[in-house]
């Protein structure tokens, strides 16, 4: 059983690595011209981005990015997602670098935490499906 885990975490460190490769090679590409920029993998990223970052410097969760002031309305689309952006914008903000610098490392922890639960759960599900006192009566042809 040992063994099996840890075959499970080799496997999900190695995606976690896999999904550092776009930051890898927009640094690579951009050379001595690379500004600190990170790689977005969808067209939304940039303002939460910017919503994480306004959290992580003590504005309240109702805050309007465009603006930059506090937002009169009662909720906005970004507000209603605030838990996610606490996700990012507190380890910024505690590691002292932006909410930017840190969105890569959320694909390496989600990447990582994808593979060991599927891996963990096909492990689960193995056993559910070889069990015999789940299944005494049924063999695998029926």
């Amino acid at each position: 059983m040992r063994t099996r885990w840890r075959f499970g975490i080799l496997i999900a460190a190695i995606l976690a690595l896999l999904s550092l490769y776009p930051q890898f090679s927009l640094v690579y590409q951009r050379g001595s011209e690379y500004n600190g920029a990170a790689f977005v993998n969808d067209n939304d990223e940039s303002v939460y981005i910017a919503y994480s970052q306004s959290l992580a410097d003590g504005r309240p969760r109702k805050n309007n990015i465009y603006s930059g002031g506090a937002d009169e309305r009662p909720e906005t689309f970004l507000s209603i997602q605030a838990l996610p952006a606490y996700v990012a914008a507190i380890p910024a903000s505690v590691l002292g670098v932006t909410t930017q610098s840190f969105f890569p490392f959320l694909s390496v922890i989600g990447a990582f935490a994808a593979a060991l639960s599927l891996y963990s759960g096909s492990s689960a599900k193995s056993q559910v499906t070889t069990s015999s006192r789940l299944w005494p009566r049924c063999s695998y042809s029926c």
